[in-house]
């Protein structure tokens, strides 16, 4: 297998091997992106929702991490917190659309890669 794979590399041309090393590149970068933005989320989605539980059991003690310290200022009913860490979520997922982008287009360059 891996003479197989050996040979192929030394038998392709120049632009193989750019090609190659470009899609490489975009695949680490775009997998890196996916990993940092889903942590990122991740850790935003526990920390608002920890702090929605310490505001609506009545403990004195929230988060300043949080962005729903700046809603518990203003309110506390639990309707409108709860809209409060929807809208949190919704900036904090700002960036995603550019995965979506990504991951319908890289079928597309995957078969560039290949054609190439």
């Amino acid at each position: 297998m891996i003479d197989l794979i050996l040979n192929y590399f030394t038998n392709s041309s120049a632009i193989t091997l750019v090609v190659l090393a470009l899609l490489s590149v975009y695949f680490v970068l775009i997998f890196w992106l996916f990993i940092y933005k889903n942590s990122q989320v991740t850790a935003l989605i526990t920390n608002e929702r920890k702090s929605l539980e310490t505001l609506t059991s009545r403990e004195s003690s929230l988060s300043p991490l949080s962005g729903l310290s700046r809603c518990a200022k203003t309110s506390k009913s639990k309707p409108l917190l709860h809209a409060c860490e929807i809208s949190i979520i919704k900036d904090a997922s700002e960036g995603l659309s550019w995965l979506s982008i990504v991951s319908s287009t890289s079928p597309f360059i995957g078969l560039f890669g290949t054609v190439i």
